[in-house]
Formats: structure tokens, sequence, C-alpha cells
């Protein structure tokens, strides 16, 4: 399912960035809070910030293809988000 949306990511509670499987995603922090994005198969959240990369108000990835930014994590295709504070994303695919 296509998303291009604001998604709250709550206080210390992965939260799932994505609508669907995925290969390719925009987004970026919206928020005041780095926010940790992490990939992983399915829906299943993520259980650390282990492999997760931290980004900054502002900061994101524009089109890019989850197994160039995680080749590690084989068959990604979801991402999460995590913060210390409330923060916010804005997502975008197809």
């Amino acid at each position: 399912m296509p998303k291009n949306a604001i998604t709250d990511v709550a206080q210390g509670v992965w939260t799932e960035l994505t609508d669907a499987d995925v290969t390719n995603v925009s987004f970026q922090n919206t928020g005041l809070a780095p926010v940790y994005v992490v990939a992983t198969v399915g829906a299943v959240a993520p259980v650390s910030i282990h492999g997760a990369y931290r980004y900054v108000a502002g900061k994101g990835e524009a089109n890019a293809a989850l197994v160039d930014l995680w080749p590690g994590v084989d068959g990604g295709n979801r991402i999460w988000g995590w913060a210390k504070s409330p923060g916010s994303m804005s997502v975008s695919h197809a």
C-alpha cells in the first residue's frame, strides 16, 4: 500500500514507518528529536538500536533502496523508527 504521510514516533517505542513491504523509501526527520531508523524483514519490530542509523532534524534519505542502506539485513523490506523523545518522520513509498 503506497504511503505519503507524516508518522509520529512514540518515545522509547519502535514505530513502523512503512505501511507494507517496500524496496525503496524516502523519509525525513520532521521533528526535533533524533530518530533511529532500521530495516527488518516483515512487520517484526527490532529489539535494539544496533544497526540503526541516527537521523537528526531535517535529515533523511530520498528514494533509497533498503538493500543499499542495510546490506546486512537480508530481505529487509520494512523500516522502523525509535526516539528518546517523541518525534515525527515524513515517509513516502510506493
